[in-house]
């Protein structure tokens, strides 16, 4: 699964003989996982974030941690949404 520039879930190839690290000329491509974040952590950053009370409505704000992006194991998603559900969950006060 991917999305575009929407801030969805990116689909990456796993690492093997048929995705090769380096171009033709020998230069290190940059490594496709850079940037991205497992689905496994996202989702228990969203849930935790959500059983501490952050807004449902906050954290749908954010793209790529609802359910149908966090369905697919293999999935990434951008590293820039499970940072701001951390921002979320640092502001919110617990008792």
């Amino acid at each position: 699964m991917s999305s575009g520039g929407s801030g969805g879930p990116v689909s990456v190839p796993a690492p093997g003989p048929s995705t090769p690290t380096r171009d033709g000329a020998g230069v290190p491509r940059p490594d496709l996982l850079d940037g991205t974040a497992s689905t496994h952590l996202t989702r228990l950053v969203r849930d935790t974030a959500l059983r501490a009370g952050v807004g449902a409505d906050r954290i749908a704000a954010v793209p790529g941690v609802d359910d149908a992006a966090l369905a697919g194991e293999l999935n990434r998603i951008p590293l820039r949404s499970l940072v701001r559900l951390w921002e979320l969950l640092a502001r919110t006060r617990t008792v």
